[in-house]
């Protein structure tokens, strides 16, 4: 690289979202989308899911186990595979 003047102006890196091209939807998922709507799909799907949420729109507390759900999972798997393991081994 040489020291010597730019020519012009670098263009802006990033490019918003508004300004990027929209392709248009596939057939399929606008039909779906369009049955989905008509039967009230989203209705149903939010009464049944209601009763797993507070009423400001956050998961419930008691749908989660304590401490999470990746220590629950962990612990599952390790109970597991250690009551696999001496079923194997007993004599």
């Amino acid at each position: 690289m040489s020291m010597g003047k730019r020519e012009g102006k670098q263009e802006p890196l990033w490019i918003g979202v508004g300004e990027m091209p929209r392709s248009a939807g596939h057939r399929f998922y606008e039909k779906l989308n369009e049955l989905l709507g008509e039967a009230g799909f989203d209705k149903k799907a939010e009464a049944l899911c209601a009763p797993f949420y507070e009423a400001d729109g956050t998961p419930g507390r008691s749908s989660v186990p304590p401490g999470g759900v990746l220590p629950d999972a962990l612990h599952r798997v390790l109970r597991r595979d250690r009551v696999g393991a001496g079923h194997r081994v007993a004599v």
